[in-house]
């Protein structure tokens, strides 16, 4: 289960280029985060830190990916959700239109209570 997910790092996609100044998160504060996760290609496999640039994805779990409309990382969660499925992983995709990241934090909106809704059947049905 994936709300707004950090899929790749140094990701040039239309949503980075385009919120770079948004609340919560945008790509500015993106491009400080990747330097610090991942400081060095000694850091690790590059997949555990972008995990849309790994060889194959086949065999991971189905996956649930909730994004932001106004987010930076809006659309790597949407091209990683393309990419699961490519390899045959079940995917659930959710753009929340009208949001930005963090979204979630609103708990009594009514946006909110229907992705919760969503989040917990997805929940349910992988756990049963």
């Amino acid at each position: 289960m994936m709300m707004y997910p950090v899929t790749g790092i140094g990701m040039e996609t239309e949503s980075m280029k385009k919120y770079t100044d948004t609340p919560m998160c945008n790509s500015r504060d993106a491009e400080k985060y990747d330097k610090l996760y991942r400081p060095a290609p000694s850091a690790g496999k590059l997949e555990y830190a972008s995990p849309i640039q790994a060889e194959s994805l086949a065999g991971l779990p189905a996956a649930y990916i909730e994004t932001a409309e106004f987010d930076c990382l809006r659309d790597g969660g949407i091209l990683y959700a393309e990419r699961l499925r490519k390899f045959g992983v079940p995917v659930e995709l959710h753009n929340t239109e009208g949001t930005m990241h963090g979204f979630d934090i609103v708990l009594d909106s009514p946006i909110v209570r229907n992705c919760v809704d969503r989040r917990t059947a997805f929940l349910k049905k992988i756990f049963s």
